[in-house]
This record gives C-alpha cells, structure tokens and sequence, in this order.
C-alpha cells in the first residue's frame, strides 16, 4: 500500500514538473557605442519585460540580462551565443540541456526604434511562447 501511495506521489510530481512553465532570459547584448536604434531596443525590451510581463518576472520565470560584449564579462557570454555586435536572444531554459535560443536581433532593429508597439506586442507573444 505504501509503495503505491509514493508511486502515486511520484507520478503527480512527474506530471506537475513536466507541465510547469519554462524559465526564459531576455538578454540584449551592446557594444560600448551605442546608436539610436540600439537604445530604443534596450528601453522597448525593458518595458515588455518590466511592466507588461512584471507578474512572470516576479515569479522568477523571466529575467532579463543586459550585456555590453566589449567588457571583460560580456565577452564570454557574448562568445557562448556568438555575439559580434548588438543582439537580442529569448532564451527558453538558459544553461540548461535544453536551452532553447531564439534570435530576436533582426526584428529588434526593424521595428523597435520606428514600430515600438509592433516590435514590443512580437516580443511579448515570443517570450509567452517560450514560458509555456
């Protein structure tokens, strides 16, 4: 009887694990100079990730990371996703196996300096996705 009440248990935990949100990074990568375009990518990520997704931030399933590669830091994680110059990646599981990693670099620099709300409602929906 006891070992089936722990089987269950384990089962239910099994479950609960595997249909439990993912953890997802936002990270945005910059050099030391820094153009129009890339300002308004930083300043439009944040408000995505900050206000309108703030309750997945405080439950520590989001975070967002931003890099300046030409640091001595930023380097080495600038190396691991091959960064040359600004980029942002969503990251789905980040260090994990099953690291997932969707770049949001070309998007980012057609629409969030001239479109914000399309390119912050394309990021929103990105980063939803990943959670799930």
């Amino acid at each position: 009887m006891m070992k089936k009440f722990i089987l269950m248990m384990f089962c239910t935990f099994a479950m609960s694990t595997a249909l439990s949100a993912q953890d997802v990074e936002v990270i945005y990568f910059h050099g030391k100079q820094r153009c129009p375009t890339c300002l308004a990518i930083e300043t439009e990520t944040r408000t995505t990730v900050e206000d309108e997704l703030a309750k997945y931030v405080e439950d520590g399933s989001l975070k967002m990371s931003v890099i300046d590669y030409s640091t001595e830091s930023g380097k080495e994680l600038a190396k691991k996703y091959k960064v040359t110059f600004s980029s942002l990646f969503v990251v789905a599981n980040p260090g994990q196996k099953d690291e997932s990693v969707e770049d949001f670099t070309r998007f980012a620099f057609g629409y969030a300096r001239s479109n914000a709300v399309v390119f912050r409602d394309e990021l929103k929906k990105k980063i939803l996705e990943a959670i799930k």
